[in-house]
């Protein structure tokens, strides 16, 4: 079209131009010509504007034709559908978007007021999210934007019977539950003959009524052990009621003195049975091994439990301790060296067991080495008496894994934890592992033992490794200053034989005061310096009541014997009157906040702080935390309290 304008254009002047040299001939002649070019020139110009009207009222006909049908088309459109300006203010809709809002005007209103759930960051150009619940339903929503206006555009797809579909898979997903009884041999030891068959029969009638209840299948095992099958629906009742299974159990009474106790596994989140069943039984084994009366399932690789809130009843006995020395004894006899460690900070019960099991390589003809960087005050006395022993070998971490080979064996006492342990990279260097340990199981393990004698109903790892020293070999042998450390180590746990002190405990001080342990001499070893009773005291001083029967003290103070100074003052609050547990918060020197807890067995510390990530026994336990002020860890205890006492007000 333009170059038709410049055609016409050219032609006009060529036109002009002869005109004019036309009145230089004939001055009449030439005018008319200038005339007549000037009248089509102008004749042109007016086509041209005429076209160009036309032309932009039809093409202004044609867009609004479209965006006429695309308005059609977003209305009619079946999927809900909004338009937003760059900060989230609805600038049109659809009729079903309108529907979904509950009707009524929302123009210029915040997409936010009736889609709470919308994930949206309106500097990107697109997105897309998925399970947000608008009015009742579950949508999917996509977005564009206008590249003209910045507006953007939301459409949503109503995913609600598909997500129906994935929950009701979900709820119905199979589920695993492995019960064991905990104490059924303990508890016929204590009633006569004649009632034991009422005792399995209301422990049956527990279990089936349970299954039950909540549909599932349930098999007997044995005498003392089931497996039940179930949905995850009904395990999801079963958390919300804190597996009352438990309570259930402790309140059969059949003229049995100690309550019956239950411990249960949970297998949910593998694909195959076989991997449920695995799973439902390493839980059960993670209930059995933090000392029973509890449930343990796994969600999303952290462990969650039950219950565990009653005392672990002794439950151990000697042909146990046979078997697990027997197999100490083939690990040692095919090991050319031997290494003991302990858990950081030792105490005293950390290095008499160790000091036990250097023996016990001694006596079978082996190489034992201690794994220890250096004597902390807690057994700065003891260590002492051995620290010049010719026959005692003490390495450091580093020279442990130098001197490790690859018939090495280590063995862990005191701690089941790698993370804790005297020098973690030297779990990793060496291949053949054994663990001694009384504390409760946690989720952290030492998988790769092949001896594993964790037994939380044991008083002290000194203890466990007294009885491997008398089956280890026929002609046990100590010397005296062995025998105390050992002594030491059940004395500093049971503080004073007062806890967690059971028949077997007294058997293995009665072979240790046998063996020539000198209890005045281990009363000394436990002798403070007069700063440190100070010290000690003045935590005590501070003490506060929690709760009315709990005492929580803190210190600012910063030293190297803080964490012992802690624990003890922690036993001391406990001779309070009223007082049912106590909690000390004291920060190392280097830089690390910790909590020492101890109970009379009402209070289960370990479940009050193992909610903040610590760990123990229901008497015993403790928390640590490098990111912690003791002002901030106070507040994270009490919550940890708080919580504690609301779960035992709902059971």
């Amino acid at each position: 079209m333009k170059n038709q304008y410049r055609a016409v254009a050219l032609l006009g002047a060529l036109s002009a131009l002869l005109s004019l040299l036309m009145m230089r001939i004939d001055y009449t002649e030439g005018i008319i010509g200038l005339l007549a070019t000037l009248g089509l020139l102008a004749y042109a110009y007016y086509i041209n504007r005429r076209e160009a009207e036309f032309y932009r009222s039809e093409l202004s006909k044609f867009a609004e034709s479209i965006d006429t049908s695309a308005k059609h088309s977003m209305q009619k459109l079946p999927l809900p559908l909004a338009v937003l300006n760059s900060v989230g203010i609805i600038q049109s809709y659809n009729e079903r978007f309108k529907e979904l809002c509950g009707g009524g005007n929302i123009f210029e209103s915040n997409v936010f007021d009736y889609v709470p759930d919308l994930r949206i960051d309106f500097s990107q150009p697109g997105f897309l999210q998925s399970g947000a619940e608008v009015g009742g339903r579950v949508f999917s929503i996509y977005s564009s934007t206008v590249e003209e206006n910045g507006d953007i555009i939301l459409y949503f797809i109503d995913e609600t019977d598909f997500a129906e579909l994935q929950d009701f898979h979900k709820n119905h997903k199979p589920v695993v539950i492995h019960v064991n009884v905990d104490n059924l041999d303990e508890v016929g030891k204590d009633i006569k003959d004649d009632y034991l068959p009422f005792i399995k029969s209301e422990i049956e009638k527990v279990v089936y009524r349970w299954g039950g209840k909540y549909g599932a299948l349930v098999k007997r095992l044995s005498a003392d052990k089931f497996i039940l099958i179930s949905n995850y629906e009904a395990l999801l009742s079963m958390e919300q009621l804190k597996f009352p299974m438990l309570d259930e159990a402790r309140v059969i009474d059949v003229g049995n003195k100690m309550p019956i106790t239950f411990s249960v596994g949970v297998g949910h989140e593998s694909e195959t049975f076989q991997g449920l069943e695995a799973e439902a039984f390493a839980c059960l084994e993670l209930a059995l091994g933090r000392g029973g009366d509890q449930a343990v399932l796994r969600r999303g690789g952290n462990y969650e439990y039950y219950g565990g809130k009653t005392k672990a009843v002794e439950k151990r006995n000697k042909v146990k301790a046979r078997v697990i020395a027997h197999g100490m004894r083939l690990l040692i006899n095919e090991s050319s060296n031997v290494f003991i460690m302990g858990h950081r900070f030792p105490d005293m019960d950390s290095f008499g067991a160790c000091v036990g099991v250097f023996r016990a390589v001694r006596l079978l003809g082996g190489t034992p080495h201690i794994v220890l960087s250096g004597a902390t005050v807690a057994i700065e006395a003891v260590y002492s008496t051995f620290e010049d022993n010719a026959e005692y070998s003490f390495v450091t971490g580093e020279e442990a894994v130098s001197m490790a080979g690859e018939d090495s064996l280590l063995v862990v006492v005191d701690t089941h934890k790698k993370s804790i342990s005297e020098y973690p990279p030297l779990v990793d260097a060496i291949e053949k592992v054994a663990v001694i340990d009384h504390h409760r199981r946690g989720a952290e393990f030492i998988d790769k033992a092949v001896v594993k004698y964790v037994e939380p109903y044991s008083s002290s790892t000194s203890e466990l490794v007294t009885e491997v020293i008398q089956y280890i070999t026929d002609k046990p042998h100590l010397l005296p200053e062995e025998a105390d450390a050992l002594l030491a180590g059940i004395i500093v746990d049971t503080k004073n034989f007062s806890l967690r002190t059971g028949v077997r405990t007294f058997d293995a001080a009665a072979f240790l005061r046998r063996s020539s342990a000198d209890p005045i001499k281990v009363r000394q070893l436990f002798q403070d310096n007069l700063e440190i009773f100070r010290m000690r005291a003045s935590i005590v001083g501070s003490a506060e009541r929690y709760r009315g029967d709990i005492a929580i003290a803190s210190t600012n103070v910063e030293s190297s014997d803080i964490q012992l100074i802690a624990a003890q003052a922690a036993n001391d609050l406990l001779d309070i009157k009223g007082i049912l547990a106590s909690f000390v918060i004291a920060r190392s020197d280097a830089g690390i906040t910790f909590i020492s807890g101890r109970s009379l067995g009402e209070v289960n510390v370990q479940i009050v702080l193992e909610t903040i990530g610590g760990g123990g026994h229901l008497e015993v336990a403790g928390a640590q935390f490098d990111d912690k002020s003791v002002e901030e860890a106070r507040e994270l205890l009490k919550g940890a309290i708080d919580k504690y006492y609301s779960a035992s007000e709902t059971e």
